[in-house]
């Protein structure tokens, strides 16, 4: 693998279990290297080796996202059993009647 000192290696990190793409960097810091996905800030890690930090990456990835997935679950079913999807939910059967939609699933 080619490094050039000062500059972060680039590494594609693809998630099967929700089929998405993240681009990582991973640099060296003194004798560890450090890796991070700069569109999920929560996902860093530091190891010995390079192959360390992606393995790593990929984990925490695959944590963050299904955390991720968790929160925006409980907070749909939060909102519906609030009744906040209520308007939502006029609003399509409007657009339906005027003939703007033929189909609501």
């Amino acid at each position: 693998m080619e490094f050039k000192k000062g500059y972060p290696l680039t590494h594609v990190v693809h998630n099967e279990t929700f089929d998405e793409t993240f681009t990582a960097y991973i640099k060296k810091n003194g004798v560890a290297w450090l890796g991070w996905i700069p569109d999920l800030p929560e996902v860093k890690c530091e190891g010995e080796t390079v192959e360390i930090v992606r393995k790593e990456l990929h984990d925490i990835l695959h944590q963050t996202l299904v955390a991720i997935e968790e929160a925006w679950d409980e907070q749909f079913e939060t909102d519906v059993k609030a009744g906040r999807l209520e308007p939502l939910i006029e609003k399509a059967r409007r657009s339906c009647e005027e003939g703007n939609y033929t189909k609501i699933v």
